[in-house]
């Protein structure tokens, strides 16, 4: 400190303005790092917006409830007739109606300050909206727990980074996560500064925000399983804490009156844990504030209170149904349950894998720009660090007493479990993952500065640990940003030009109540871009359905007639079927048998053409498997198609395909050899070419996906681009 610093101090010189100013930048600098954080994290997370769409299959359906509140006086409708025709849904019976709410009175507030857009443009923004607010929330989230600002700024930037969050955070995901994330993570760091401070304040926003939460996103539940198991340690190492009850109870409370009068669940397994914890809690209260028992048998009391209650389920489950439910549903907690058939055959539902996790939280994407830095991959990447960052946990929390971390790592370890039962969940895993990744590095930083190595450079001191420190930092700020960016790039919708062709279709050329049937994937899009009900939906609430429609698909076509009855029932109007969904049988199949049998449809795409004697010889491949199609010099086909397999340059198992299925029907095409024939047909499509198996060679859905109907009664082509066919149904009876 130099003579004028301590005049200034003194009050004996004035301060100038540039100097106040810059000191006041340098005092603040983790403000600064912070609003570039998230301002990072909004600006990436904008990038498909630049489609002016939504992403993927669910956000329609968020929107067109959106917008129906908008022109009902912001309430949410108490049925949707156009969901599962021509039944109907109750909506309140079906899911979570916050993430309805939130997103409406943020567009009303923002309309009454004079911020106006259309509604569609809001929902593409509203989800990097809140996965900025999420960047922001972690940093304040990490400093209380860890006491430490760094902590705090690594902890939101690789949330703004990491791909598994970024995700369902992105512009244009209109769904569940990015309101319900966002609020579970304001819920526990409002449940952390509740027991911090023993703050009421702090518990009772902290029990809405849990309301919030798990009024909009079914993962949220998991909240009771962090604050629980945080509890109910800290219980067994015998450290209750009068700040549990602002905190831990209000918590709990929330959450269990938000699943039963809310949500209206039943008595659930996370109601029971919620509950017990909160009856250990005020049972240790009790027993010191009473003097019930002696101090030094205070330990005593959750051990005693645990096994009772597993001794009381355990022995209960043999004489109560519901008793052993609740015994199988905790034991489904631990064991990773098999799927249903349903659920097995979506893909978000599946169980995930390591895997899945380190490619959720690498550093991969960001490799197509910084390929040099793919030796040092896995050091830099996040799923690495998060595992680092528990080793230094664990030894903060016995060296310091810290006991506030161990929330993350609980969530941490429950989310990876969440993970390997269901991959959609990895979204659950990029808050803690970026948590324990920003701790790690706060850490790595603290603890490599206290080492006072030094060379004498012109006269200056300079620690050597710092140069690769700097180094290391500075490659996992830009690998991680960069990441996050390419990401962010990668993202876009599904919904295309050629969806948007059959959907104005629809809404211009059909009735309005003109019901769409098709397998269950695009149905938000029939009901939302094309204005038409829609047999089945994404949201699998009517697994019977589900059933009928696979069960229809894979029956042969010249049984038609005998599911006249079925299509009446349902109102069918018009038939739909994609360029999707021959890759989507297996999961057809397997549902319309009720996953007895699995039938794949093998596409091919096109890799050239060869000229033999008269003929071309067009070439088609996926993998090992290779089709050759002898063609004519006018385009048509000349003769049996070849099927083989390669072995790299060789050609191994040659056969004949005899069947062709074509619009025609399907076509014999004789061959001199009939003991090298397969059974099956191929199809050509403007998407490739396909091998069907006989299985499914005379389906309903071979029929309507390749031949356009041929011979089936009841239908007619009135739409096909290539990609999408839809035929119209009008059932005669007489035929």
């Amino acid at each position: 400190m130099n003579l004028d610093d301590i005049l200034i101090r003194l009050g004996l010189k004035e301060e100038s303005k540039a100097k106040s100013a810059m000191n006041f930048v340098i005092k603040n600098w983790w403000v600064w790092c912070l609003i570039a954080i998230t301002v990072f994290s909004f600006w990436t997370r904008m990038i498909p917006a630049k489609y002016g769409e939504l992403q993927a299959l669910d956000p329609f359906y968020a929107y067109r409830i959106n917008e129906l509140m908008l022109q009902n006086n912001l309430q949410v409708p108490e049925f949707d007739p156009i969901r599962y025709w021509p039944d109907g849904v109750p909506i309140e019976k079906y899911g979570p109606l916050m993430y309805f709410y939130v997103p409406v009175m943020l567009y009303v507030a923002m309309g009454s300050v004079g911020i106006t857009m259309t509604y569609l443009n809001f929902a593409i923004m509203y989800p990097a909206l809140m996965g900025a607010l999420s960047v922001l929330i972690m940093f304040f989230l990490a400093r209380e727990i860890f006491d430490d600002k760094n902590a705090g700024l690594f902890s939101a930037f690789f949330l703004a980074t990491v791909p598994g969050y970024i995700a369902r955070t992105s512009a244009g995901f209109f769904d569940k996560e990015a309101t319900g994330g966002t609020f579970l993570l304001l819920a526990i760091l409002l449940f952390v500064l509740a027991y911090k401070r023993n703050s009421w304040k702090y518990g009772a926003l902290s029990a809405i925000a849990v309301f919030v939460s798990m009024g909009s996103w079914g993962g949220a539940q998991f909240i009771i399983y962090i604050v629980s198991i945080f509890a109910v340690v800290m219980l067994l190492l015998n450290k209750f804490s009068r700040n549990m009850i602002p905190s831990v109870i209000f918590v709990l409370l929330s959450a269990v009156a938000t699943q039963r009068l809310f949500l209206g669940l039943d008595l659930t397994i996370e109601q029971i844990i919620a509950i017990v914890t909160i009856l250990m809690i005020l049972i240790r209260y009790a027993a010191e504030r009473y003097e019930i028992i002696k101090k030094e048998q205070f330990i005593y009391i959750a051990p005693v209170i645990i096994v009772s209650i597993i001794l009381f389920m355990l022995v209960g489950s043999m004489f109560s149904d519901t008793l052993w439910y609740m015994v199988n549903r905790a034991i489904g907690l631990v064991v990773i349950s098999e799927q249903g058939v349903i659920a097995s055959t979506v893909a978000e539902q599946m169980p995930g894998s390591w895997s899945d996790i380190t490619s959720r939280t690498d550093i991969g994407f960001g490799l197509n720009i910084l390929p040099a830095l793919a030796p040092y991959s896995m050091l830099l990447s996040v799923w690495f660090l998060m595992m680092l960052g528990i080793i230094f946990a664990a030894y903060t929390v016995y060296t310091e007493k810290n006991m506030l971390i161990m929330i993350p790592v609980f969530w941490l370890l429950m989310s990876v479990q969440t993970v390997l039962y269901m991959v959609r969940l990895v979204f659950f895993l990029g808050p803690p993952a970026a948590i324990m990744a920003g701790y790690c590095v706060a850490q790595l930083i603290k603890l490599l500065m206290k080492y006072n190595f030094t060379a004498s450079v012109k006269g200056k001191d300079i620690k050597l640990l710092a140069i690769p420190l700097v180094i290391f930092v500075s490659l996992v700020i830009l690998s991680n940003a960069v990441t996050g960016y390419v990401f962010c790039n990668s993202l876009g919708p599904s919904y295309n030009q050629y969806w948007d062709e059959s959907m104005t279709f629809m809404k211009e050329n059909t009735a309005a109540n003109a019901s769409i049937l098709s397998w269950w994937d695009f149905g938000y899009w029939f009901q939302t871009r094309g204005e038409r009900p829609s047999i089945a939906d994404g949201g699998n609430i009517n697994g019977t359905v589900n059933h009928q429609i696979a069960e229809w698909y894979i029956d042969r076509s010249d049984n038609w007639t005998s599911y006249r009855s079925w299509l009446k029932s349902k109102q069918v109007d018009y038939i739909l079927m994609d360029y999707t969904l021959p890759g989507k049988y297996g999961a057809i199949s397997k549902i319309g048998t009720h996953g007895k049998t699995i039938i794949g449809m093998l596409q091919m795409q096109y890799t050239g053409e060869y000229p033999q004697e008269n003929k071309t010889i067009a070439e088609f491949k996926s993998g090992q498997y290779v089709v050759w199609l002898p063609m004519g010099s006018g385009g048509n086909v000349v003769g049996a198609p070849l099927f083989m397999v390669t072995n790299g340059e060789q050609y191994l198992g040659r056969s004949y395909i005899q069947d062709m299925c074509t619009t025609n029907g399907i076509i014999r095409i004789p061959v001199e050899d009939e003991s090298s024939i397969i059974p099956g047909c191929v199809t050509i499509t403007s998407y490739g070419l396909f091998y069907i198996p006989p299985e499914a060679e005379f389906s309903t859905f071979t029929n309507l996906m390749f031949m356009d109907g041929y011979g089936i009664p009841d239908v007619e082509k009135v739409f096909d681009n290539q990609l999408i066919k839809i035929y119209r149904l009008e059932i005669n009876e007489s035929i």
